[in-house]
């Protein structure tokens, strides 16, 4: 999709002493979630929910670089940090956009000094969603330092409830951009921005064995133990600026309290469904023709959709369900995130709980996924398989992809 303001002459009619002005524009292009791109775990296309929609769009472009000497050096005109322009832009059909490119207009002073540039780009930042306000007029610094606090997708509402309707928080930025002008008066920066969510999420997904009786499980409430979660995050990251290289760094080293957080409460009315063999929907990290990444998840989502029968599913009846899917704030380094699923037993007041934690530790950040899938087997057990849908990096390795799933 392109989407671009027009690119045409200004001016009446000219001569030769007074030509027409030129009216040029930066093109910048963007990377949404929806676009398809290499995992960390393997290279397949990577699907986004509803709730991971792109709302809103802003864009600022900032001088990073004055790269030659034409322009005086008590000339402010391009100040390293200066803003070059800014693009606001609110999507009229979310479910169908998947980024592009856009345009901004510059002046002919910028065309003759061709500054590098940084360039961030923010999606469904609103004051309503995420505590953060930022304007047309906001610096450089106001963006670097601005941070999710533990009031939004900190494990507390609204996110215990659902996703507000200004959708989830998004960044990306580019840093030391150089400008090709071989297109002017279309100048463009090569490199695409890539917009990922600034919060991760758990999927919790259950199923039973076929026993015939439907209310044999309940699941009473989940909790997490929120000691690794930051209660600041960064909204752009801080380092070298390169997603794709670059580790995740949050704002400072205060965490949230150790007591345990309730995820949710109030689940024993939700049926859990038969499955005629939920062990298929378990992850084996031992078994090297394990699915990983988008091909587990796309897995998970058949059963929530349909039932599988010698060889096939068949939509309509479901053999999975999802109590709740939640978004928070990433985690320090060098934690094993964990917690208690509480539950019964068909009528009995007996309340048990079964442990679930990350398979290894790593390092929780943005736009990570994380599937919690358990079945019940009768006996008063539940079997848990935690499922990280990425190949978790030894926390000593600091240089790795933080974006996608």
């Amino acid at each position: 999709m392109l989407l671009c303001t027009a690119c045409g002459g200004s001016g009446s009619e000219s001569d030769d002493n007074n030509p027409p002005k030129v009216q040029h524009h930066l093109q910048i292009n963007i990377y949404t979630p929806e676009h398809p791109v290499v995992t960390r775990a393997d290279a397949v296309q990577v699907k986004s929910n509803t709730d991971e929609n792109v709302n809103s769009l802003d864009v600022w472009v900032f001088v990073s670089e004055v790269t030659t000497t034409t322009i005086p050096a008590d000339d402010v005109k391009f100040k390293v940090g200066k803003v070059v322009g800014h693009l606001s832009l609110d999507i009229d059909k979310p479910e169908s956009f998947v980024g592009g490119s856009y345009q901004m207009s510059v002046n002919e002073d910028f065309v003759n000094e061709l500054p590098k540039v940084n360039v961030y780009v923010t999606a469904n930042v609103k004051p309503s969603n995420t505590g953060i306000t930022l304007t047309a007029n906001s610096s450089e610094s106001n963006l670097e330092n601005a941070t999710l606090s533990g009031s939004f997708f900190g494990l507390t509402p609204p996110l215990t409830t659902q996703v507000p309707s200004e959708g989830l928080p998004m960044s990306g930025v580019l840093k030391s951009q150089s400008i090709n002008n071989e297109s002017t008066p279309l100048l463009k920066i090569k490199d695409y921005v890539t917009v990922v969510r600034a919060v991760s999420k758990i999927r919790f997904i259950f199923s039973r064995t076929d026993t015939g009786k439907t209310d044999q499980l309940h699941i009473n409430s989940i909790s997490l133990d929120p000691e690794m979660i930051s209660e600041e995050e960064y909204l752009f990251l801080t380092g070298p600026y390169d997603y794709s290289t670059n580790r995740s760094n949050i704002k400072g080293s205060t965490y949230l309290p150790t007591e345990t957080t309730t995820l949710a409460t109030g689940l024993e009315s939700i049926t859990i469904p038969a499955s005629t063999y939920p062990a298929r929907y378990a992850f084996d990290p031992n078994n090297e023709a394990q699915l990983k990444g988008q091909e587990y998840e796309d897995l998970i989502d058949k059963g929530l959709h349909g039932h599988y029968s010698e060889g096939t599913y068949t939509e309509g009846t479901p053999e999975l369900v999802e109590l709740k899917c939640f978004y928070f704030r990433e985690s320090g380094m060098k934690k094993q995130l964990k917690g208690k699923i509480y539950y019964t037993i068909g009528e009995g007041t007996n309340q048990l709980s079964a442990d679930f934690s990350m398979s290894k530790v790593g390092d929780f950040t943005r736009n990570h996924t994380w599937i919690v899938y358990g079945y019940f087997t009768g006996k008063e057990l539940l079997k848990l398989y935690s499922i990280d849908t990425t190949d978790w990096i030894p926390s000593s390795d600091y240089d790795h992809p933080v974006f996608n799933w």
